[in-house]
């Protein structure tokens, strides 16, 4: 959806020009109370401005005393859901000089449009850890995802953050945005046996079958919760999650279960490199999964 990505690019451009300028007034009038910031390992909720006006200077205290001195933020996908939510992800590089500081992470971020026309920030979620970079205050930290141990948050929260960067890219016709999160030859198996991705093609031509099944069933939403995601090595993770595909509040198909392998390409980047699927979406109707 380009007007949702150009919509959310705009408030996130002003958002952080608030930011650079380290000015919370500027910047709170970009946020609607009670406001959700969360981690994989925490949240918090703020209740009102001098609460919301406190975690802005403390988080730019704690950039300043790292040497951040640069901060660049890009919207790779955006909707406008069902509920008239501009919901979106965009992905942040923190610069010490010409040096990344940490791994670019991917945040999403939800607005609500008020009576006067502003889109107002009123959720944060990122993949990151507290206990790693220090997003949240301490007192925010809690219990982490069931199953899921500490060494692993990492991994959890890459592994969440993409799988749901590339929902949303199906969600919105987005082949492009999807094209950016597969590594080629991206290897998938389903119960038809292995189909491989070799290149932009081939990932065109598996991804207008699925949004014909879409347009076919309807599909208004995607939930895919991750079970389980660990580093197999410092450049691949793997991770096992659920789907549940939706014609508003009807399942399409029964929840199923896949896996998918990322790897870490040499820009820096997270990519799809294999996916194991219990069900393929060329069996929805042969099948007679779907009535």
């Amino acid at each position: 959806m380009p007007q949702a990505m150009e919509t959310y690019q705009q408030v996130l451009d002003a958002m952080t020009d608030a930011f650079r300028a380290r000015d919370a007034s500027a910047f709170l009038r970009h946020i609607r109370l009670p406001n959700i910031m969360a981690t994989v390992d925490g949240s918090i909720t703020y209740d009102d401005r001098d609460q919301m006006a406190t975690s802005f200077n403390r988080y730019a205290g704690e950039l300043d005393a790292r040497g951040i001195d640069r901060i660049e933020r890009e919207c790779v996908s955006a909707r406008f859901n069902a509920h008239g939510i501009l919901e979106g992800y965009h992905l942040t590089r923190l610069y010490q000089g010409e040096d990344l500081a940490l791994d670019p992470f991917t945040t999403h971020l939800l607005f609500e449009r008020s009576e006067d026309g502003q889109w107002l920030n009123f959720r944060s979620e990122t993949g990151l850890a507290t206990r790693a970079w220090p997003v949240l205050p301490e007192h925010a930290l809690g219990n982490p995802p069931d199953g899921v141990e500490e060494q692993n948050f990492e991994a959890f929260g890459i592994f969440q953050t993409l799988l749901n960067v590339v929902t949303q890219h199906y969600l919105t016709g987005n082949l492009e945005g999807l094209h950016e999160t597969v590594e080629y030859p991206l290897h998938m198996h389903t119960r038809h046996g292995e189909l491989v991705i070799n290149n932009f093609a081939d990932l065109k031509a598996d991804f207008d079958i699925y949004l014909k099944e879409f347009s076919i069933h309807g599909v208004t939403d995607v939930l895919r919760t991750v079970k389980n995601a660990r580093f197999v090595s410092d450049t691949e993770i793997t991770g096992t999650y659920k789907t549940y595909i939706l014609n508003k509040e009807r399942l399409v198909v029964d929840p199923y279960e896949s896996e998918i392998i990322l790897g870490l390409s040499q820009a820096g980047k997270w990519r799809m490199r294999r996916v194991n699927h219990s069900l393929g979406h060329l069996n929805w109707r042969r099948e007679g999964v779907v009535q």
